[in-house]
């Protein structure tokens, strides 16, 4: 089974986008309230994909929000496994 560390330790930056990897393990760590509590930082919706379904759930977030901030909110919303990344720097991107 793949491990949230494991799992964080590849993910490479996207070219436009912040990443978080949430793992979702307790009755309140939901997609639902993982995607509330990011609505307020975004102005396009939040893309997501299931790295793993089966208990504790991985899910991988692609956002414009501040990954700052947003790691900041999730952890504040109950959230305990997060890891945020950055966007590529711009000058890596076009290369």
């Amino acid at each position: 089974m793949l491990s949230f560390q494991s799992v964080a330790e590849e993910i490479k930056p996207h070219p436009t986008k912040a990443q978080i990897l949430l793992e979702l393990d307790a009755a309140n760590e939901t997609l639902e309230t993982a995607l509330s509590a990011l609505k307020p930082l975004e102005t396009d919706p939040v893309d997501y994909y299931y790295i793993r379904k089966e208990a504790p759930a991985l899910v991988l977030f692609y956002t414009n929000a501040d990954v700052r901030e947003a790691t900041i909110i999730l952890a504040e919303t109950g959230f305990r496994k997060i890891k945020g990344i950055n966007p590529a720097p711009m000058d890596s991107a076009m290369k």
